[in-house]
């Protein structure tokens, strides 16, 4: 009998860790979608920001501004193609 006390003494162990291992799954799992949605935003902020900045007078930014409107075009007429097509 004791042998088997003993077993199930240490699956009952296994078990419980396992338990806490999923519980810490779940919290990192809810802590990387945070991260992610974090990280998406300041992208979004990041793009605002460089596009404003594209708007300086300086001969490298208006360079910048015209490739920047030029690849957005490029995207439009991509999406415009498959909408026709």
């Amino acid at each position: 009998m004791s042998k088997r006390t003993d077993t199930l003494e240490e699956l009952r162990v296994k078990i419980d860790i396992l338990i806490q291992n999923y519980n810490n799954l779940l919290q990192y799992k809810e802590a990387a979608e945070i991260l992610k949605k974090e990280n998406e935003e300041l992208k979004k902020q990041y793009e605002t920001l460089k596009l404003a900045s594209t708007f300086n007078n300086n001969p490298q930014s208006i360079k910048e501004t015209k490739l920047y409107i030029s690849r957005l075009i490029r995207e439009i007429d991509k999406c415009i193609a498959l909408l026709s097509a």
